[in-house]
């Protein structure tokens, strides 16, 4: 603890002297989902520093690095001197109060459904002056679930997404990840929990017997899934109805970001065809 004040007092001191003799520029990105989203609308040439989990689109890859998303360097974002950082989730409040210590401006945005993914596109197309192609691609990807929402399978299938393993985790049909599993039709078993993302009993999830089982995290194969105690009675066992990232890339359903039209389909396909 004593450390890390150390460090933000001394950056604090290089920042100050340094104020008046360098202009800020450009903006730093550590959200892999907001990062996309100012790439969509205004290309790439105001982003100068991203974190690792920032690959996509691939223009990204080629940034700055300043860290990953729970941690960043401090020092090597001091330095860059951005205009902003952007930063997303609950996970980056900390880094957000340390960055602001050293008198950066940080906008934080969290979009946690469909509707806050539109406003935070609005948000950053005012951010980076681009303001008409946030509503043009914002008009689009509304016309976009306009249409997917006229989908209305005529069995529907009972799903199970799991986004850990240990502790074995879920996610309710209020979170990001559920309404895109309803968008494709499908019906989660889990509609309500304590928390959007929360821990959910082995023995619910035989119970609750889903039809179809998707996997969003990496080092987990389906036979470890078959081989779970009990889970040979899971219709989705039996049928061998269950997906790994092998199958649906986690990033189309997982980042809030325009690519989620392409995940509700990819998706619709996996459950239904």
């Amino acid at each position: 603890m004593k450390k890390t004040f150390l460090i933000i007092f001394l950056l604090s001191l290089v920042i100050m002297a340094c104020q008046q003799e360098l202009p800020k520029n450009g903006i730093v990105v550590i959200s892999p989902e907001l990062a996309e989203i100012i790439v969509k609308i205004a290309g790439d040439g105001q982003i100068i520093g991203v974190t690792e989990e920032c690959n996509f689109p691939q223009i990204l890859q080629f940034k700055e690095k300043v860290g990953n998303f729970g941690q960043v360097n401090l020092e090597k974002i001091a330095l860059l001197r951005p205009e902003y950082v952007i930063t997303s989730s609950l996970e980056q409040e900390g880094v957000a109060k340390d960055l602001e210590k050293l008198g950066i401006k940080v906008i934080s945005i969290y979009p946690k459904s469909i509707d806050e993914m539109f406003a935070a596109i609005t948000e950053l197309g005012i951010i980076t002056k681009t303001e008409k192609n946030a509503e043009k691609l914002i008009s689009e990807l509304k016309e976009d679930i306009d249409e997917l929402k006229n989908y209305q399978p005529k069995n529907p299938k009972k799903v199970f997404v799991e986004i850990y393993n240990d502790p074995i985790m879920s996610v309710s049909a209020e979170s990001y990840i559920g309404s895109l599993v309803e968008l494709a039709g499908g019906i989660n078993i889990f509609p309500v929990l304590e928390r959007d993302y929360s821990r959910v009993k082995n023995e619910s999830i035989i119970l609750a017997n889903p039809d179809v089982i998707i996997t969003t995290y990496p080092g987990i194969d389906k036979d470890t899934i078959k081989n779970r105690k009990g889970w040979e009675h899971i219709n989705a066992v039996k049928n061998n109805e269950i997906y790994t990232i092998e199958d649906v890339n986690p990033d189309l359903i997982v980042r809030a970001t325009p690519r989620n039209i392409e995940g509700v389909k990819l998706l619709r396909s996996v459950i239904y065809e």
